[in-house]
C-alpha cells in the first residue's frame, strides 16, 4: 500500500544490541482494516540485504518488527478537522494513500527516536 526509508543509514542491532548491519531502514504499511469503531493500520519495518549468487545479485527482505496501529474514528475526525489539510484528489485511492501518508507522518513524530533510532527528519516520504 505504502512503503518509505530512511535517508541515511542507522545501524541494525541484534538481540545482544551488536550491530550487525548499518544500512536503509523501510516502513511498509500493507493494510488498513476498518470497522464501526476504529481503522488499524498494519505493517513492518525492515531493511534489504544483497548478495550475488551466481552472478545473480539476490535482494533479500529482512523483517525487523510488524506494527499494528489502531485510530478510533473519533481521534480520526479530530486530527482531520485540527491537524490535516483537506484531501487534494477525488480519487479514492489517491485520497486514501494521501490520508495513510499524513497520519503515518503524525505516528512517526510521536514516535520520535523509538524506532531504530529513526526521527521524523530521517525519512524521505517519497512513496516507493
Amino acid at each position: 500500500m505504502l512503503t518509505i526509508k530512511t535517508n541515511k543509514p542507522f545501524n541494525i542491532l541484534d538481540i545482544s544490541y551488536n550491530v550487525i548491519d548499518t544500512t536503509t531502514i523501510y516502513l511498509t504499511i500493507e493494510n488498513l482494516y476498518m470497522d464501526k469503531n476504529s481503522v488499524i493500520a498494519k505493517g513492518y519495518y525492515y531493511y534489504k540485504t544483497y548478495e550475488t549468487v551466481d552472478e545473480i545479485e539476490v535482494e533479500t527482505v529482512i523483517k525487523l518488527r510488524n506494527i499494528t496501529t489502531p485510530m478510533s474514528w473519533d481521534m480520526v475526525a479530530y486530527v482531520e478537522t485540527n491537524q490535516l489539510p483537506p484531501i487534494n484528489s477525488s480519487q479514492l485511492l489517491d485520497s486514501v494513500l494521501e490520508r495513510v501518508m499524513q497520519f503515518t507522518i503524525i505516528q512517526l513524530t510521536m514516535e520520535d527516536g523509538q524506532n531504530f533510532g529513526t526521527q521524523l527528519q530521517d525519512w524521505d516520504f517519497i512513496p516507493l
